[in-house]
């Protein structure tokens, strides 16, 4: 990851809302759940759920790209679909908080 040799554990906060579909959307906020190390940098786990709207959720889950350096530190790109329920899904996408 640039400057540092090894990278200390971490998480980041997410926070968004899904594309609108079946007339909805739905919000999300959590941490990333788990740090993976690869050869040259490292990548977040994101494991949610989102808000239940129209009387049903969504869970969520997918792997964070790679860390994007900024002057603060890092953050992280992320996008996927949302699990099939009530008969539709949802696309999210977004960037980490910065750590």
């Amino acid at each position: 990851m640039g400057k540092k040799d090894s990278i200390s554990y971490h998480h980041h906060f997410i926070k968004g809302n899904t594309t609108i579909n079946d007339e909805h959307c739905h919000s999300f906020h959590e941490k990333t759940k788990r740090m993976i190390k690869t050869t040259h940098d490292h990548i977040h786990l994101i494991d949610a759920k989102t808000s239940c709207e129209d009387e049903h959720i969504h869970c969520m889950a997918c792997f964070t790209g790679p860390a994007i350096l900024c002057d603060k530190g890092h953050y992280h790109h992320y996008w996927g679909v949302v699990s099939y329920n009530d008969g539709h899904i949802h696309y999210f996408n977004g960037y980490t908080s910065i750590v």
